[in-house]
């Protein structure tokens, strides 16, 4: 089921984003909705990339590897307080505290920098010895995955909203990076999709449709 989807997602990505989904007029706005907002935010599935270019879908270029896992993270950990030592065990582990606590220090000045640059009113803050991103403007993909994917009961009133949330999922979450403090939710979130996945087939078997299931 997952390589058909696959194949479909590939090969029919172009008509679809024309098309604005199945065609269903309520279904283009939505569509066209969770164009915008992907492109001005956090992508998750598949690689993790910062968006910074809605029209041309240009994301960041990072300088260092641990600048963009340590905005991963955050991005991970979003809009919550992170202890200081959560995150040097994570991404530092078996490190010298004392270094690992410069390295992320030097990985918070470089994002805000960029941060600043970019002139993002999203907010990275420092409190009792917690880090934070506040994501207020920016989106992240996984957010609206699990916003309408968990638990959802597919039907004809839902099924053309389905077929659109299900190309966020362009592979699984953060798979291309090898984070293995991803790895739960990852897992996580492979569930609700393939969830969805037998639920939609579910219900093209159940008209008929067989070529859809």
């Amino acid at each position: 089921m997952l390589q058909r989807w696959e194949v479909r997602n590939q090969e029919g990505r172009k008509d679809w984003r024309e098309s604005g989904g199945t065609g269903n007029r309520k279904d283009k706005k939505t569509n066209e909705e969770l164009n915008t907002r992907i492109g001005a935010g956090f992508n998750c599935f598949g690689h993790f990339e910062w968006i910074i270019d809605a029209q041309t879908g240009e994301a960041v270029k990072w300088r260092r590897l641990k600048d963009r896992e340590l905005m991963a993270y955050l991005v991970h950990k979003r809009n919550r307080f992170v202890l200081k030592g959560s995150i040097l065990e994570d991404l530092w582990p078996g490190a010298n505290p004392e270094q690992a606590t410069a390295f992320l220090h030097t990985c918070v000045y470089n994002i805000r920098k960029m941060m600043n640059t970019l002139s993002c009113k999203e907010k990275l803050e420092y409190r009792d010895n917690s880090y934070r991103l506040e994501l207020l403007e920016m989106w992240c993909d996984t957010d609206e995955f699990e916003r309408i994917a968990s638990g959802m009961e597919v039907d004809a009133s839902n099924i053309d909203r389905c077929e659109v949330v299900a190309k966020l999922y362009k592979g699984n979450y953060m798979d291309k990076e090898g984070f293995i403090w991803a790895y739960e939710s990852e897992e996580a979130l492979k569930e609700i999709f393939i969830t969805l996945m037998h639920q939609m087939a579910d219900f093209y078997v159940s008209i008929r449709n067989y070529e859809s299931a």
